[in-house]
C-alpha cells in the first residue's frame, strides 16, 4: 500500500494467521497475510489475545506473523484478562463469539491501547 491512498497505519486484532490452503472456502485457507507482509508500509499494531485458543489466531503466532514486514513502526500486543484463560488447547470448534479473541469485557483497554499506538506511544 502506497501512495497518497495509502493508510498511515493498520490495526489488525485477532488477525487470522493459520490458513489451511487445502480447504476452498477462503476464509479457511487464506490468512491475513496472504498478499504478504511488505505490502504493509505505515505503522502496524497487531494485537492478539494471551488465551485465544482459535487454531487460526494463537497468539503464539503473533511475532512470527510480522517476519519480514516492512512497517514503519510495529508493534505487537498480547493482552490478558476478560472472562477467558489461559492454557485451553487450540480448537476451531471453540472458535465462537464471547470468546477470548473478541476482547470480551476489554472495550475500554483495547480501545485505548489503539489510540495510543495511533498517537505514537506503546
Amino acid at each position: 500500500m502506497r501512495g497518497a491512498n495509502a493508510p498511515d497505519g493498520v490495526v489488525l486484532a485477532s488477525a487470522m494467521l493459520q490458513g489451511e490452503p487445502s480447504k476452498r472456502r477462503p476464509w479457511v485457507s487464506q490468512t491475513v497475510f496472504d498478499t504478504g507482509r511488505k505490502v504493509i508500509t505505515g505503522a502496524l499494531l497487531l494485537v492478539g489475545h494471551a488465551a485465544d485458543n482459535c487454531a487460526r489466531s494463537l497468539p503464539e503466532r503473533l511475532d512470527a506473523a510480522v517476519q519480514g514486514s516492512h512497517a514503519v513502526r510495529l508493534q505487537v500486543v498480547r493482552m490478558t484478562g476478560g472472562p477467558r484463560s489461559v492454557g485451553r488447547a487450540p480448537s476451531l470448534s471453540t472458535c465462537e463469539v464471547h470468546e477470548a479473541h473478541d476482547f470480551v469485557d476489554q472495550d475500554d483497554e483495547f480501545a485505548q491501547g489503539v489510540l495510543r499506538f495511533v498517537r505514537g506511544g506503546r
